[in-house]
C-alpha cells in the first residue's frame, strides 16, 4: 500500500500544472456542491424550525385598490379578529445621514401587541416583547442587520427622531419597519390599507373563514387572495428546494467535467509511460497492480480537490449565512453529513473517471510497451 502511494504522489509530481489543473476542477465541482448543500439546508432548517402560527391569514387585495373601510368592516364581522396594515415605500434617514429607501407600516398599537402575542414576536437579544408608541418605530431583524441599525438607535423621519424599540423576526411580511398608525396617518395620510392580518381562534374555522371571506369581498367587487401561514411555509420550502437542486446541478456538472479532465490526466499519463508500465509489467507487476496505481493517483486528486472545495466552502459558507442569512447557523449533525457526502463524492468521482484509462494500462503487452519510445 505504502509503495502504491508513494508511486502515485512521485507520478502526479512529475506533471505539477496537469495535477494542478485537475485537482482545480475538483476544488471548484466539490465547493459549488457543498456551499449550495450547507447554504440550502441551513435555509431550510431555519425556515422547519420557525414557530409559524397556524391561526393567520394574511389578505391582499388583487387588483391593487387596497382594502376600504368598509371593506375592513365586512372582515371584521367575518373573523375573529381582523388587523389593517398600511405601507407605503419612502425613506428613513439614520443619525450618520444615510436615507433609507425601505417599506414602513402603519399598524394600531394595540393591534401590534395582539400579533406580538399571537406571533410570539421578541425582540432577538433581549427575548422581550417590543413596545410600539407614536414616538419609536420597529425593524424587521434582516433590515436592521443589512443596514446595521440595533435597538435605542435614532432614525429620522421628516427631520422628526424615532427610537427603534425592538428589532424583531417577523414571521408575516409586513415592511422593513414599523410604525404607530397615529404616526403613520400624521405622516403620510389616510388611504386604503395594504393588508389585512385576520385571526382564527378555531383553527378548524380556517377553512370556512376563508371561504365566507372570499365571498364577501366578490360581492363588494373586490378580489383578493388568502395565504394561511401554512402555504406560505410551503412556498418558501417548495422555492427553497427548487433554488437548492438547481445550485446543486450546476455544481455536480463542474464535477463531471472535473472527472473528465481526470480521465484525461490518467489517459495522458497511460501513454507517456507505456515504457514504464512495461518494465513494471516484465519484472512481476500484475494488471491488478497497475489498475490499483492510477486509481490511487485519481483517489489522491480527487480527495485534495475535496479537502481544500469543503474548507472554501465552509470559510465561503459561513460568511454568507452570517451576512445575508440573518446569522443562521447549520446544526453540527447535518454539516458533518454534507461534508462526508462532498468527500465521498469527490472521490467517488475520481476514481471511476480513471477506471477505463487504468484497465486500458494494465491491458499493455509488456514487450509492446518496452519497444515504445
Amino acid at each position: 500500500m505504502k509503495i502504491y502511494l508513494k508511486m502515485a504522489v512521485r507520478n502526479l509530481k512529475s506533471n505539477r500544472l496537469r495535477t494542478t489543473l485537475a485537482v482545480l476542477g475538483v476544488i471548484i465541482g466539490i465547493f459549488m456542491v457543498t456551499i449550495f448543500g450547507i447554504i440550502g439546508t441551513s435555509v431550510n432548517k431555519n425556515v422547519s424550525n420557525e414557530n409559524f402560527a397556524n391561526n393567520i391569514l394574511i389578505l391582499s387585495s388583487l387588483d391593487n385598490q387596497g382594502f376600504t373601510k368598509k371593506d375592513i368592516e365586512i372582515i371584521n364581522k367575518l373573523s375573529d379578529k381582523s388587523i389593517p396594515i398600511y405601507s407605503t415605500d419612502n425613506i428613513i434617514c439614520l443619525r450618520n445621514g444615510t436615507k433609507l429607501y425601505i417599506k414602513i407600516s402603519g399598524i394600531k398599537k394595540g393591534d401590534m401587541y395582539i400579533l406580538e402575542k399571537s406571533e410570539n414576536i421578541k425582540n432577538d437579544k433581549s427575548n422581550e416583547i417590543p413596545k410600539l408608541t407614536d414616538t419609536s418605530i420597529i425593524f424587521n431583524n434582516i433590515t436592521a442587520k443589512r443596514y446595521g441599525l440595533k435597538k435605542g438607535d435614532m432614525v429620522y423621519i421628516n427631520n422628526i427622531s424615532f427610537r427603534i424599540a425592538g428589532i424583531c423576526h417577523l414571521t408575516i411580511p409586513y415592511s422593513d419597519a414599523i410604525l404607530s398608525q397615529k404616526t403613520y396617518n400624521r405622516f403620510y395620510g389616510r388611504s386604503n390599507c395594504s393588508n389585512i392580518v385576520v385571526i382564527v381562534n378555531d383553527k378548524h374555522k380556517i377553512n370556512n373563514t376563508i371561504f365566507k371571506l372570499k365571498k364577501a369581498m366578490d360581492k363588494n367587487n373586490n378580489k383578493i387572495s388568502i395565504i394561511t401561514m401554512k402555504d406560505l411555509f410551503k412556498v418558501m420550502s417548495s422555492t427553497l428546494n427548487t433554488i437548492t437542486n438547481f445550485l446543486s446541478s450546476i455544481g455536480a456538472i463542474s464535477l463531471i467535467i472535473s472527472g473528465m479532465g481526470i480521465a484525461n490526466i490518467t489517459i495522458m499519463g497511460t501513454i507517456e509511460r507505456t515504457k514504464e508500465i512495461g518494465i513494471m509489467k516484465s519484472i512481476g507487476a500484475s494488471k491488478m497492480d497497475i489498475i490499483v496505481l492510477f486509481l490511487y493517483e485519481s483517489a489522491i486528486l480527487g480527495a485534495v480537490g475535496s479537502l481544500i472545495g469543503i474548507i472554501l466552502s465552509l470559510i465561503v459558507g459561513q460568511i454568507v449565512l452570517y451576512y445575508y442569512g440573518n446569522g443562521m447557523i447549520l446544526p453540527m449533525i447535518d454539516l458533518i453529513y454534507i461534508l462526508i457526502k462532498s468527500v465521498i463524492i469527490g472521490i467517488s468521482i475520481s476514481i471511476i473517471s480513471a477506471l477505463y484509462p487504468a484497465y486500458k494500462a494494465s491491458k499493455l503487452n509488456p514487450i509492446e510497451a518496452l519497444k515504445y519510445e
